[in-house]
């Protein structure tokens, strides 16, 4: 048995990265899924990818900044499942350009917010009503290094990540009169196909050491992570087993904030 097992999770963002392996890791783990992602061909991807495992998932187009999009994924998830009990809001990212607030162009501001906190506000918005309705769950958000350690500069995205922090410790001081729990994950530096294009150029066949080293973490051996390892960590915090876990900022990064 799953840790999962007749649960319905919605995964926003879920057509690569974090996203998608959180995704696969709940079907793994017996949930429906249903994955959500602005690119048609990605959220498809990822969903039929579940669906050639055996298990159940539906792909929705929406931008997890649309409101009328995610009330279309919302009335999907229930005609598919009937209930809904896990919300992972993992669209977001930051933009090129980010900069030193002295510097940057204050063009970036809107969609930078835009991507990051008002997605995540949005996408809890929409799911909470059916998640109370059908017995409460798990609301996982999506924040970064960048929210709590003072030496990133990208200030625009540190400020939105800031803000996903505060909001999930909000609804989650709130909705537990609901059945709902909710709670912020921070990540370091994770190695999606972006990130691993970043470094590509600095790293060689060693694959996590070297491109830790080429990137300035050699004192923290554990800073790099996989999109599989940062699902293990989705997956434990939307299963029962975190039942005592709420409002908490819940540090995946290798000690990157800790020395």
């Amino acid at each position: 048995m799953g840790r999962l097992d007749g649960k319905v999770a919605l995964v926003t963002g879920a057509g690569s990265g974090i996203g998608r392996a959180s995704a696969s890791r709940f079907a793994a783990e017996g949930a429906h899924v249903v994955v959500v992602d602005i690119d048609p061909a990605s959220g498809e991807t990822t969903a039929a990818t579940i669906r050639g495992t055996g298990a159940q998932a539906v792909g929705v187009v929406a931008d997890a900044a649309s409101v009328d999009a995610l009330a279309r994924a919302v009335d999907i998830t229930l005609e598919s499942y009937g209930r809904l009990d896990v919300v992972f809001a993992c669209a977001g990212g930051s933009l090129p350009g980010d900069a030193p607030v002295t510097d940057v162009d204050l063009a970036l501001w809107a969609p930078t917010i835009e991507r990051n906190l008002l997605g995540t506000i949005l996408t809890v918005r929409a799911t909470i009503p059916l998640m109370a309705a059908t017995g409460g769950g798990s609301i996982i958000t999506i924040a970064s290094i960048g929210a709590v350690l003072g030496s990133l500069p990208m200030h625009l995205y540190s400020a939105a990540k800031g803000g996903v922090i505060a909001f999930t410790r909000s609804i989650a001081g709130h909705y537990w009169r609901d059945g709902i729990r909710a709670n912020a994950i921070v990540p370091g530096t994770v190695l999606t196909d972006r990130v691993k294009a970043l470094v590509a150029e600095r790293t060689g066949p060693d694959g996590r050491n070297e491109a830790a080293s080429a990137m300035g973490f050699d004192d923290h051996p554990f800073a790099l992570g996989t999109p599989e390892e940062l699902a293990g960590i989705v997956a434990f915090l939307a299963s029962d087993e975190s039942r005592l876990v709420t409002g908490t900022v819940f540090h995946a990064d290798g000690g990157l904030t800790a020395y």
